[in-house]
């Protein structure tokens, strides 16, 4: 395991780099720059082409972007994310300050994704051709298929303008202290919300594969022996068919991050998602590439800790002799 460890640390460095230099490129292409999202479009007579230029020599625009990347990365490997063009404040600080909402909303999403996933993929393969598995299927066809901004116009039209029953964005209540049960209140429709693609994704899976499980003849041996039927469904079936449902995990964390950018936006949720979207307008590059790099540092060790689970599930994978 720990050459595999290794071997595997070791090939995310050229793919963080990767990321990173992509990002840098396709950020640079968009139209215009910084300075010119500084200038109001009512006050743009007032500028003189000196002082544009001036402008973007301090922030260092005026630099090829190739130069640009290899000075940002030069500054990375100090530990530095460089200031934000707007606030002048360090990255690392304005990123810090709005981690804690975005990690608080992707682990509850992602809590309530595998819970409720193999949950109820257990119970729908138990009761094949059932009303509830009928039920169930749909709402993972409707899950997989319906995109996140979707889904999220429709479930605050519904539960919140509507029904009522829930909030429509913020994180919390206004003007004064708010309580668990508060911060829950306001959580359920974006958690909901970026849960549902990755729950009917991981419910699904677990399905099949439990179905597939079921028919395999060593669960006959172990009820055969007078097992429970919960033992031979727990410890026996449902571990043997974890393994395709652990890829699915993995695979649902980069969904879970991305589709974060898209509901703390329509949420009105002040976490790094709405800031990296209200960065994209600034065209604040340090700001991007800060939120680039932990985004990518996120969705790359998820992969390794995928294959780690892989062993944990399955004794009988083994890392170390694949490296023999």
């Amino acid at each position: 395991m720990n050459h595999f460890l290794v071997r595997r640390l070791l090939v995310l460095i050229p793919v963080f780099l990767g990321i990173t230099f992509l990002n840098f490129v396709l950020m640079n292409l968009l139209p215009g720059d910084a300075v010119d999202a500084m200038i109001n479009p009512r006050d743009s007579q007032r500028w003189t082409p000196e002082q544009i230029q001036a402008r973007r020599v301090s922030l260092g625009l005026d630099k090829p972007w190739p130069v640009r990347y290899v000075v940002w990365l030069k500054e990375l490997g100090k530990g530095n994310l460089g200031y934000s063009y707007f606030t002048k404040k360090p990255v690392t600080e304005e990123l810090i300050a709005r981690m804690g909402a975005t990690l608080k909303l992707q682990i509850v999403s992602f809590t309530v994704a595998i819970v409720f996933g193999i949950a109820l993929g257990v119970y729908s393969a138990l009761r094949q051709y059932s009303f509830f598995d009928y039920q169930f299927t749909l709402f993972t066809y409707m899950g997989i298929s319906i995109p996140t901004f979707f889904s999220a116009l429709v479930i605050i039209y519904v539960f919140a303008v509507n029904l009522r029953w829930f909030p429509t964005s913020g994180l919390r209540v206004y003007g004064g202290e708010s309580s668990i049960l508060d911060q829950l209140w306001y959580m359920a429709l974006p958690t909901f919300t970026l849960a549902i693609g990755s729950w009917a994704t991981i419910m699904r899976f677990c399905r099949t594969s439990m179905l597939e499980v079921l028919q395999q003849d060593f669960l006959r041996t172990a009820r055969a022996k007078g097992l429970a039927n919960r033992s031979v469904i727990l410890r026996h079936a449902l571990r043997n068919a974890l393994l395709p449902v652990i890829t699915v995990i993995g695979l649902s964390i980069p969904r879970l991050i991305t589709g974060s950018i898209l509901v703390e936006t329509v949420f009105d949720w002040p976490g790094m998602g709405q800031y990296s979207v209200l960065s994209i307008g600034r065209r604040d590059y340090p700001v991007l590439m800060g939120v680039t790099v932990i985004f990518s540092l996120a969705v790359l060790l998820s992969n390794l800790l995928t294959d780690i689970a892989y062993a944990v599930a399955d004794p009988r994978i083994r890392y170390d002799q694949w490296h023999k």
